[in-house]
């Protein structure tokens, strides 16, 4: 046996020595996450006890790809993938045609056809299909042959299935109408009979204060509703070290969950004396900012399931406000509300939507030679609010008490 080969061997030597000498504190966890990297090592080189030829899409996976992205600190990609893998295989595992597939080289063109066609069957967006399917194939093809365009290819597999992903619709944008949002505000909050009222706050208070910062911030519901009030400044002095700016009213700071993965940096921003005031009046010692009910909802409790339309928080938020309305409301998604805020603050000034919301500024000048914060100070307190955010509403007040 040569010295090479026996290099992983003498390092996983090591490693485990390492575990095994310190069990606790970060030196042994780096060894752990060390230790998995090695076993990763070894099964890339074909060193292990499984053969490789009757493994499992899921112990694929397992095996090959999650301790990579354990070591890399990717818990959110672990989790998707995973929840991609289980869609697939329990796919197989139920349908009639694909019961007897258990590994991974028998997966065909077909067979993906078929878990395509299912997924849209049980109402997937188009999407969210072609989502789930980019996780599937890149398990595939890193089962698949090692040539051009796929050189970590272990050749475990002698074809990469395809599958045509679904043609997308041409996105939208929606820009609600003032009117609309006020009247949310105003009826379809102040009805909500979830989540109980808890710390003297009833849940029309809670759903007003998320919707009136969802307007201004263009937070992506994933990250605002469990928004932490440790996210919130109170001081008016600039978080960036280097900068003399101060915001009135603080800052809000946070780490958007969608892109946190290439671009770790929080996302900061001043708060207005509208998002101050309903901040303020639903504050309590718990440690999200919409209490805890709100931080750990579901995503078919607050948009609702295919397979049942109309349900969800949100249908119902909107549906409440339409009794009130002459003529109704017309439907849309709560991701209008993100695209609302961006179009309201395009009109102030033609570059501010893209900081409000964090994406990258795209020229080299606003990249190193533009400094956006005062400016987005300003402008983030001339937003135009609905009328009812910053209206005195002693009928609402009065709901509200009669909650607790």
């Amino acid at each position: 046996m040569s010295l090479h080969s026996l290099a992983p061997f003498l390092l996983i030597l090591s490693v485990a020595l390492a575990v095994v000498a310190g069990t606790d504190g970060p030196a042994s966890a780096e060894a752990a996450k060390d230790l998995r990297a090695v076993t990763a090592l070894r099964i890339h080189q074909g060193d292990t006890d499984r053969d490789p030829t009757g493994t499992t899409l899921s112990e694929f996976f397992e095996d090959v790809m999650a301790p990579e992205m354990e070591v890399r600190g990717e818990q959110t990609k672990l989790r998707q993938y995973r929840n991609s893998i289980r869609r697939f295989t329990a796919f197989l595992a139920n349908d009639a045609n694909t019961a007897s597939i258990r590994v991974i080289g028998e997966i065909t063109d077909i067979h993906a056809l078929r878990w395509q066609s299912a997924e849209v069957d049980a109402g997937l967006s188009p999407s969210t299909i072609n989502v789930h399917w980019t996780r599937i194939r890149a398990v595939l093809r890193r089962a698949g042959p090692p040539e051009r365009g796929n050189p970590q290819g272990l050749g475990i597999i002698a074809r990469i299935p395809y599958l045509r992903p679904l043609p997308r619709p041409k996105p939208r944008p929606k820009a609600i109408p003032i009117d609309t949002i006020d009247a949310i505000y105003r009826f379809g909050c102040v009805d909500m009979p979830w989540p109980p009222a808890t710390d003297g706050i009833g849940p029309g208070a809670r759903w007003q204060c998320w919707i009136v910062c969802a307007y201004n911030w263009a937070m992506r519901t994933r990250d605002l509703l469990p928004l932490r009030w440790s996210s919130i400044h109170d001081d008016p002095r600039s978080l960036d070290p280097d900068s003399d700016n101060e915001s009135p009213h603080g800052w809000v700071c946070w780490v958007p969950k969608k892109t946190k993965a290439v671009k770790p940096d929080p996302l900061i921003l001043p708060i207005n004396a509208t998002v101050r005031a309903h901040l303020e009046s639903i504050r309590t010692d718990s440690e999200f900012v919409f209490g805890r009910d709100m931080a750990r909802v579901s995503n078919d409790r607050l948009y609702g399931r295919a397979d049942r339309p109309g349900s969800g928080l949100w249908p119902l938020l909107r549906d409440l406000a339409a009794t009130h309305v002459d003529g109704g409301i017309r439907p849309f998604e709560i991701k209008a509300l993100r695209s609302t805020a961006n179009t309201a603050y395009k009109r102030l000034h033609p570059k501010l939507g893209e900081h409000v919301l964090g994406h990258a500024p795209r020229g080299v000048n606003d990249m190193f030679y533009t400094q956006w914060e005062s400016d987005v100070i300003d402008y983030v307190a001339k937003l135009p609010q609905p009328p009812s955010f910053t209206a005195d509403r002693p009928d609402v007040t009065l709901r509200q008490s009669l909650l607790f």
